[in-house]
């Protein structure tokens, strides 16, 4: 019996020690990344999208609207920064009608600009776009809004 205790506390020790291990991979972003703020392209649709540090996000057909007619939640999976100082973000993108996207967003070194590609999620983390192609015919690219 002692033997059966001890190995009850090792699989409990091994399974808190190995979700310890897989939660130190997990980004946590911040309240004042980039990614966060109103960004805006006529020539796009949506023309307006907002992104908050709740991890929120609406989207709006045009500039001027108030109203949004998509909303959703991005959860920031990864975080990176290149040499010529772009930051670019992987999320994992909920849309309010069920939608789910695996997307690649970069943002401009100035901050003052957002590329992203998208692709509908898989069950395989591998789908994650793993470039920005303004050829893809998943591409969009905003202007942060000043205010």
């Amino acid at each position: 019996m002692n033997m059966r205790r001890v190995l009850i506390v090792f699989s409990v020790l091994l399974l808190f020690a190995s979700l310890g291990i897989m939660a130190q991979d997990k980004y946590v972003p911040s309240s004042n990344e980039v990614f966060y703020g109103t960004w805006i392209n006529e020539k796009m649709t949506p023309q307006k999208t907002v992104h908050n540090p709740d991890g929120s996000f609406e989207d709006y057909q045009h500039v001027s609207d108030t109203t949004p007619f998509r909303k959703g939640t991005s959860e920031i999976t990864k975080k990176t920064t290149d040499s010529e100082g772009n930051v670019y973000y992987e999320t994992f993108d909920k849309m309010s009608f069920g939608m789910v996207l695996h997307s690649l967003w970069k943002i401009s070194d100035s901050g003052k600009a957002m590329e992203m590609v998208g692709r509908a999620a898989g069950a395989d983390p591998s789908s994650f776009p793993k470039e920005i192609d303004p050829k893809d015919p998943h591409y969009f690219i905003f202007y942060r809004l000043e205010n």
